[in-house]
């Protein structure tokens, strides 16, 4: 067990550590032209084969019961495709490390939307979370820089989409989908939302270069 745990706790900074790399990554992509809507289109499209590969692996099928599949879509669209294009889009107006503190602003907003929408008690120590959260952004904050607003409140919906993600999958029912599978799925939908996102807004714009791919 208490490998198990340091095993999660390991996956926990790997991941925290790359996703503290996207912004550096990103750049390098728009440098070559590429969109941030096409990044988030690339990025979920480019997964999708090692990941059905993965699930069909671990479950023998990729069959999953169809009634998952609206709320599935949903948590998929809010977490995957707008939370990451709001975030990405923000990095062209404001420094990706501040862009990226403001959107560590969500797990406040998930406290604080627990309390509204599904009647969570109001705890101590939760409120000290959301004062600590708070406290902490603002001490990113320096007086003599002017504050880009667009900039600002992208990254800040990236918070609340994210937010509304991350309640919408605790109420999911995942127990006939987990895993590899339940990923599959989320990029597979993230996929499809970002490239008709890409086509309609007409922002799609692939690497020119094999440094970009």
């Amino acid at each position: 067990m208490q490998s198990k745990t340091a095993k999660g706790y390991l996956f926990a900074i790997l991941s925290a550590v790359i996703f503290g790399c996207m912004p550096l990554m990103s750049s390098f992509v728009y440098a070559d032209g590429v969109t941030p809507m096409t990044l988030v289109f690339l990025r979920n499209a480019l997964s999708l084969l090692p990941l059905g590969l993965l699930a069909y692996k671990e479950h023998g099928s990729l069959k999953i019961p169809v009634k998952l599949l609206p709320s599935i879509s949903l948590i998929a669209v809010l977490g995957c495709s707008i939370t990451p294009i709001l975030l990405f889009t923000s990095y062209q107006f404001i420094p990706s490390g501040a862009a990226t503190v403001i959107h560590f602003a969500y797990p406040a907003i998930v406290m604080l939307g627990g309390i509204v929408f599904f009647k969570q008690k109001i705890q101590a120590m939760n409120v000290l979370c959301v004062v600590l959260c708070i406290t902490g952004i603002s001490l990113f904050y320096s007086p003599e820089q002017s504050l880009n607003f667009t900039g600002s409140a992208l990254s800040l919906g990236s918070a609340f989409s994210f937010a509304a993600y991350v309640l919408l999958l605790s109420r999911l029912d995942s127990s006939k989908v987990s895993g590899f599978l339940f990923s599959f799925y989320i990029t597979l939908a993230s996929s499809i939302a970002s490239l008709l996102f890409c086509l309609i807004t007409n922002k799609l714009a692939l690497p020119t270069t094999a440094f970009g791919w």
